[in-house]
């Protein structure tokens, strides 16, 4: 029963090595119950008055943890270096892009005033053709009355001519 534990155990370490996520859940369910055990033995072996004498297994096992937990130490390390490398190669991109960006502006900067003079003549002519477009639909919408108002016109000048002939 031991061996097939001891097994399971190093089956636990190699699925900690291999780096899969479900690998490494089952490794530390594992390696937490062992070491629980191995600690409840050594304090059953203390009060019972026999000296804990650890096996060759037990010490392996017990510095096979400790490795882990310092690998686990070292992942984290690492992966806050990596962050660390990360922003401050983000930050030296920013630097860089600072230097270009403002030579450019160098060159931009006397067109400013041409350019706000420009668009200030654009939005100008915008605003008017804007009017002339309203007054164009005022025209269209009197103009569906034309002909009815220019009937009625002639209709009224002619029986005025016509009154003033009679």
């Amino acid at each position: 029963m031991a061996s097939l534990f001891h097994c399971l155990l190093l089956l636990a370490l190699a699925g900690l090595a291999e780096g899969g996520e479900y690998h490494r859940r089952v490794a530390g369910v594992l390696l937490r119950s062992h070491s629980e055990k191995l600690q409840r033995g050594d304090a059953a072996l203390h009060k019972s008055g026999i000296a804990a004498d650890p096996t060759m297994e037990s010490a392996a096992l017990k510095r096979g943890i400790e490795e882990i937990a310092i690998a686990n130490n070292a992942f984290k390390q690492a992966s806050q270096s990596a962050k660390d490398a990360k922003a401050a190669q983000q930050n030296l991109v920013a630097v860089q892009a600072i230097g270009s960006a403002e030579a450019a502006y160098t060159k931009v900067k006397p067109l400013l005033p041409e350019a706000r003079a420009q668009f200030i003549t654009v939005r100008k002519f915008a605003a008017e053709a804007a009017m002339h477009a309203q007054h164009a639909q005022e025209v269209l919408f009197g103009s569906r009355h034309i002909a009815e108002d220019a009937a009625q016109k002639a209709y009224e000048a002619t029986k005025g001519w016509i009154m003033r002939r009679l």
